[in-house]
């Protein structure tokens, strides 16, 4: 029971797998801790897993800049990394998100996959910009003023979001420091960003539109 208990303590706690489930983590190791899966249960070790997590996480942050300071730290490298094997950086640390001289939010992007797929998204013609309120953080409170915003291009029919960003600001000036991204604020930074570009409307509202058709004119599909 001694070395089960050990190995699922380890595995559950490693940088990348703080996300995965413990029953997930339990049935890979009794496989090779048979004996030790008669005295220590699955409940006993979700239990003991989750209170080694919750010791290992940083505390909430405060301000834009404590949520940048915790993710750059070493030890909270599994936050700011991919579960890739090797893992690559997400949170980009050096893409300042900056208004009038003030950081307005972070911005997360697996640039290891931009540069593997260059050859690939050079062929994108449709990129779509979008900003939800309901999957923002509570902490730290200044994001609750803003939007998670992502950029996603179109290719081969499938869109693939490409960099994320968290905001303070819901402002024309943020849209642009975020593409140099809702409506009418997005429309003038894409088209000051991209004068080449064609501003057609918000992507996930279009979408929308399509399935709601789809489902009134063609039976519920």
């Amino acid at each position: 029971m001694v070395n089960l208990r050990r190995a699922i303590g380890i595995t559950g706690t490693k940088p990348g797998n703080m996300s995965t489930s413990v029953r997930e983590i339990y049935n890979r190791e009794i496989v090779e801790n048979p004996e030790g899966a008669t005295n220590y249960t699955y409940l006993q070790s979700q239990m003991c897993v989750k209170k080694m997590r919750r010791r290992r996480h940083p505390n909430n942050p405060s301000t834009v800049e404590e949520l940048i300071d915790t993710l750059s730290q070493h030890q909270n490298s599994a936050y700011g990394t991919t579960m890739q094997n090797p893992s690559s950086n997400f949170f980009q640390q050096h893409l300042l998100f900056m208004v009038e001289g003030e950081r307005v939010g972070v911005i997360f992007s697996n640039l290891d996959a931009i540069q593997k797929y260059r050859e690939e998204l050079l062929t994108v013609t449709f990129a779509g910009i979008d900003g939800t309120f309901k999957t923002v953080p509570k902490s730290p409170p200044q994001l609750t003023k803003g939007c998670l915003l992502t950029f996603q291009v179109v290719l081969k029919n499938v869109s693939f979001p490409m960099v994320y960003a968290l905001t303070s600001r819901m402002t024309q000036a943020t849209y642009e420091s975020f593409l140099r991204i809702v409506r009418e604020g997005v429309k003038n930074a894409v088209e000051s960003t991209f004068p080449e570009s064609r501003f057609q409307g918000c992507w996930f509202h279009y979408c929308q539109a399509i399935v709601r058709y789809c489902r009134r004119s063609l039976n519920s599909i």
